[in-house]
């Protein structure tokens, strides 16, 4: 867990958030922040976690861990939509002005 910590932010000066390398931040919990560590790790080590495309952990609530992951990319458009002739949403080409 060491390893992937880039900076630990106190907040509200009660509590710790853990930004990691991957930009994901961890909110721990007031007064719990051992138990949750260790509790992150066996995550870790169970599900990997850490290796997902996690934005936010919130380990605030003892009974609960919510997790926000990135969110899926949009799904490409096929060439049977593109042929429409519409320019709904795109934006002008630099040769039209």
């Amino acid at each position: 867990m060491r390893s992937r910590v880039t900076a630990a932010v106190r907040v509200s000066d009660r509590r710790w958030n853990l930004s990691l390398r991957d930009g994901a931040t961890v909110l721990l919990p007031e007064s719990e922040e051992a138990p949750a560590i260790h509790r992150l790790a066996a995550f870790q080590a169970s599900t990997r976690l850490l290796d997902r495309p996690v934005v936010l952990i919130d380990m605030r609530l003892p009974d609960r861990l919510t997790i926000r992951e990135l969110p899926a990319p949009a799904p490409a458009e096929t060439s049977s939509t593109s042929n429409t002739g519409s320019s709904r949403g795109a934006l002008p080409s630099p040769s039209a002005h």
